[in-house]
């Protein structure tokens, strides 16, 4: 009696089959270091299989470093261990606040465990007049880009080398704006519902005179004025402008004027400060710390974004934790699945939510018993 495989179980066999033929003929020398594989179409009639076989065999291979796929120079056989660019996408001074400092060693971490490497590339050191040839050399030595940038127009230089390398590209902690500017695959944060969910902490412990320290006036994490203001009032938190300040980005001294002329100005005083970052946060503590208060038990700190510094501070910070390790990891992920959506014919690039978590610490430990009390009537 003749025995029938499943077609699904062929298949399989077909593709490993596929695999393993041309990864013998890679380690054999056939296809030698450098060289660059047949067309997909000649390639699947020299190998008489169809092209979803030939492209699940190539796929495994690419992972496995021994062959990089290019959109614009086909499929070649790698010269070297494969590598990843991690462009640094910061073009400020004070890097050790930027969230590509805290997302690199997630991408580092991953490439180790993997078995292949990364490079750092700072924005700044990408010149202005000499991308193309900044973009060959990328395109010969690397098989994919990182980058940690956001806020794009369209016509910004680093846009223009990504595009000139014709690699595949993610771009770790960007926006859904992004996604929609630049085309490539993003990995976001619903930073409306994280930042909102900060608020709700506050409010659950009973928090209802809640300050909020900006960094500029502009950055919102998401909100209108309004809409922010709506916010407040769905969580019963005063939603007086008053209570919103901002100051400039990495200026110290602005920062300790500013919040020590909100605490005098108010009438009733704030119980608690929802920071537009743990870095803003931070900069709260000794404006605080000088008039006085003490954190948690006169007022109340809540951070945003995870910096590792933040458990340091005293009392540690409680934070929205975005996981700046784990967008790493997820972006090198991403990358070794650039065959779904890096083909001509492939799926669209994915817009990809990261998880975030609330780190309760020391610094927003307390209740205000009065307001945690039902009203008269209620069970």
């Amino acid at each position: 009696m003749r025995m029938y495989l499943p077609f699904c179980t062929m298949e399989k066999l077909k593709k490993n089959q596929t695999y393993i033929q041309i990864r013998s003929a890679i380690e054999s020398g056939q296809y030698p270091q450098g060289i660059r594989l047949p067309a997909e179409p000649d390639f699947c009639r020299q190998l008489g299989v169809s092209r979803v076989t030939l492209r699940s065999a190539l796929s495994r291979l690419a992972k496995e470093g021994l062959i990089v796929r290019n959109t614009r120079s086909g499929t070649m056989v790698l010269s070297e261990p494969r590598k990843l660019l991690f462009i640094n996408g910061n073009n400020e001074s004070t890097e050790e606040y930027h969230p590509s400092s805290h997302i690199f060693p997630g991408v580092d971490q991953a490439c180790r465990q993997l078995g292949f490497g990364v490079d750092h590339l700072d924005l700044m050191l990408i010149p202005a007049n000499g991308i193309v040839a900044l973009a060959e050399k990328i395109r010969q030595k690397y098989t994919g880009i990182i980058t940690v940038a956001s806020c794009f127009h369209g016509q910004e230089p680093l846009l223009d080398l990504i595009r000139s390398t014709g690699l595949p590209t993610v771009l770790a902690h960007a926006q859904e704006e992004d996604y929609k500017i630049t085309g490539m695959p993003v990995i976001a944060t619903n930073v409306r519902q994280a930042f909102a969910d900060g608020l709700r902490h506050l409010a659950c412990f009973g928090h209802r005179q809640v300050a909020t320290i900006w960094q500029d006036r502009s950055a919102h994490r998401g909100y209108s004025d309004d809409e922010y203001a709506a916010l407040l009032t769905s969580l019963g938190i005063n939603s007086d402008p008053a209570l919103n300040i901002s100051f400039p980005m990495h200026n110290e001294k602005a920062a300790f004027s500013a919040v020590q002329t909100l605490f005098r100005q108010q009438t009733v005083r704030p119980t608690a400060l929802m920071c537009f970052s743990d870095y803003v946060a931070m900069l709260c503590y000794p404006a605080l710390q000088a008039m006085g208060l003490r954190i948690p038990e006169d007022v109340a700190v809540m951070g945003y974004c995870g910096l590792p510094s933040r458990k340091l501070t005293n009392p540690p910070l409680s934070t929205v934790d975005v996981g700046y390790v784990r967008i790493g990891a997820m972006a090198v992920e991403l990358l070794l699945r650039s065959d779904e959506w890096f083909q001509p014919n492939g799926k669209e690039p994915p817009l990809i939510y990261s998880p975030y978590m609330l780190d309760c610490r020391q610094s927003t430990d307390r209740l205000v018993w009065q307001n945690l009390q039902q009203p008269n009537g209620t069970n």
